[in-house]
């Protein structure tokens, strides 16, 4: 009897109709419908809100201005800095807008420049690009993380 525990051709599996799932409330496909999700999401709104035109992604974005970038992890911490540019650029997908970021501390992944094409200067690692919407300019003073460990 080897193999009796690797075979699976001989588990007898649970099957569905279609038309049985979609009867079903403690589906997948009910909790879609029910929070318009997916393919039940509207087309305009699923759109609009996912992709910002890029007009009004960076408005009020400058170069110049302090800023804060949104975690790019769950629990991570947002990142503060300095707006660089703010413009198309040659690499990713090559559509839409991006903003240049120079942080305050080493948390950048380049100096300002992508695939040999500068775009702002500062030391390596300070520097990144994010889309606009991920930006939130204001008076977002540098946090000294030094000062920080200090008080604790």
């Amino acid at each position: 009897m080897t193999g009796q525990f690797t075979d699976v051709s001989q588990v007898e599996k649970f099957e569905i109709s279609e038309a049985e799932y979609a009867r079903r409330q403690d589906s997948v496909l009910a909790y879609k419908q029910r929070n318009k999700l997916g393919r039940f999401a509207s087309s305009d709104q699923s759109e609009s809100a996912a992709h910002p035109s890029p007009s009004e992604a960076y408005v009020g974005i400058k170069v110049g201005q302090r800023c804060e970038v949104e975690p790019t992890t769950e629990g991570g911490i947002a990142r503060r800095g300095v707006i660089q540019f703010v413009g198309p650029t040659e690499f990713g997908n090559k559509t839409g807008v991006w903003a240049g970021v120079q942080y305050d501390e080493p948390v950048g992944k380049n100096d300002g420049s992508v695939n040999g094409k500068r775009y702002f200067s500062c030391p390596a690692p300070y520097g990144g690009f994010v889309r606009p919407e991920k930006v939130r300019v204001g008076d977002f003073p540098p946090i000294d993380l030094e000062e920080e460990l200090e008080e604790m």
